[in-house]
């Protein structure tokens, strides 16, 4: 009944507002900014839109955040950042009016309907592990593929990886978009249209980025943990929702030991920072509310953290491919690998694309930090080879997109 009433509506209401909305005379120099299916401040977008205004200052007015989230429009405003939450008649203008669209994610960070007629530029969210939309979630092959492709190509503006643009950091991405996106262009351009300039958020984990505490209010708080601790260390484990798990069925399945672990971080003087995936935020802090040295990270945004972060610990997540700027060490823990592997057909071998130790529990892991503390990085060679590889763009991601696109 769900599905039924979310064709009905594609076809009677969202594709007349996206009519409606392609036929609005657009603004060229207005440009509005989503991410995270409208509810963060966060991610590629986040950044390159806080380029442009540092870049341009009052002269960047017509660069505007659109949010389906009260409270987060309400605070950028608060910061005299330009924002508009959607659903009010200012937030439907802009977008309607905006020329250039910039998301991270699908084009329900905005407004799938709304943003007829403009162009859509595709920021994405990291380089995927496991495969994504062709060929990923979305077959093409069978009846119902066929139905799928068919309804899409007469309802384009409702496919949720539509863009006309699409923003890649590295040939190695580029490669894994062109069969992952290649529904997602009106005019079938997919090699023209997928551009190799690298990730906003990237910028942010260079060493010499200069962070503004008006809008970082975060910053004070890891700065302390800096001068506090010998080492944080990370731990940003993927979200595991085809395997209908959260995160807290991970810590129970690989036999996560608090005590232990905390025991291990208080000895060493370690702060060990779980950072779930943003729809698993609050999960675990009644977990460690009695740990001296673990604590648990609730802001949407990891990159801040991990500008600070010495050690990351991850599984499947593409942050790891983020965290390769900062030559810093990364250890792997793809506990549930084989059960994960069924579900999610990688695009490469994961122990091909994944420079670092790999850790089927957590005594493995307290092993290797022991080393990690003491500076013995057997992996540093290879995170390097790894980089040259793949053409990483390590720094000035957001200054190649503007001099590039805007």
């Amino acid at each position: 009944m769900k599905k039924l009433l979310t064709l009905l509506n594609i076809i009677f209401i969202q594709s007349g507002i996206y009519l409606i909305a392609k036929v609005v005379p657009k603004d060229k120099n207005l440009m509005v900014f989503g991410s995270s299916l409208g509810h963060h401040f966060a991610d590629n977008t986040k950044y390159l839109y806080l380029y442009i205004h540092q870049l341009n200052g009052e002269n960047s007015k017509k660069i505007v955040w659109i949010t389906k989230n009260k409270d987060l429009d309400i605070y950028l405003k608060s910061i005299n950042l330009p924002s508009e939450y959607l659903y009010s008649f200012k937030g439907i203008l802009y977008t309607i009016r905006a020329s250039k669209v910039f998301i991270t994610h699908n084009v329900d960070d905005i407004n799938g309907a709304l943003i007829g007629g403009a162009e859509i530029i595709q920021l994405w969210h990291g380089c995927p592990l496991r495969k994504i939309g062709v060929h990923g979630e979305w077959f093409t092959t069978g009846f119902k593929g066929k139905l799928k492709v068919l309804f899409y190509s007469i309802f384009h503006f409702s496919y949720y990886m539509r863009c006309d643009k699409l923003i890649a950091f590295s040939d190695m991405e580029k490669i894994i978009f062109k069969e992952a996106f290649s529904f997602s262009f009106r005019d079938k351009k997919i090699e023209e249209n997928i551009l190799t300039l690298g990730q906003p958020r990237n910028d942010v984990l260079s060493q010499d980025y200069v962070f503004d505490k008006k809008i970082f209010p975060e910053l004070e708080k890891l700065e302390n943990y800096k001068i506090q601790y010998k080492k944080i260390i990370s731990w940003l484990p993927t979200h595991r929702l085809q395997l209908n798990k959260t995160i807290i069925d991970i810590m129970d399945e690989s036999n996560f030991d608090l005590v232990a672990l905390d025991s291990f971080c208080k000895k060493n003087n370690i702060l060990f920072v779980i950072k779930a995936h943003f729809l698993e935020l609050h999960l675990v802090d009644h977990l460690i509310k009695n740990s001296t040295n673990i604590i648990t990270y609730e802001i949407a945004d990891p990159y801040p953290l991990l500008h600070f972060t010495d050690i990351l610990i991850t599984d499947y997540s593409s942050v790891f491919f983020d965290f390769l700027v900062t030559d810093k060490p990364i250890i792997f823990a793809p506990f549930d690998f084989d059960e994960y592997e069924k579900t999610s057909r990688f695009y490469y071998e994961y122990n091909n694309v994944t420079p670092g130790v790999k850790c089927n529990g957590w005594e493995c892991i307290m092993n290797q930090l022991s080393l990690l503390t003491n500076n013995i990085d057997d992996y540093k060679g290879e995170r390097k080879k790894f980089i040259d590889e793949i053409k990483l763009i390590k720094r000035d991601n957001c200054k190649i997109i503007y001099n590039y696109y805007l």
